[in-house]
């Protein structure tokens, strides 16, 4: 899963999921699948529990 992480006043980090990731089958890469690409903030790419997406 993609997440978008911002800070929020007081230091608590927000996550939302932006996107999900697919890697390729020879494992040497990966396909990002993203709804929208934020402009601050970081990206955080995280395995997806069971039922995401």
């Amino acid at each position: 899963m993609a997440y978008h992480v911002s800070e929020e006043i007081g230091g608590k980090a927000v996550w939302k999921q932006i996107g999900i990731v697919w890697p390729h089958r020879d494992r040497k890469g990966s396909t990002i699948y993203v709804n929208r690409l934020p402009v601050n903030g970081r990206i955080v790419l995280r395995e997806a529990s069971e039922g995401a997406w």
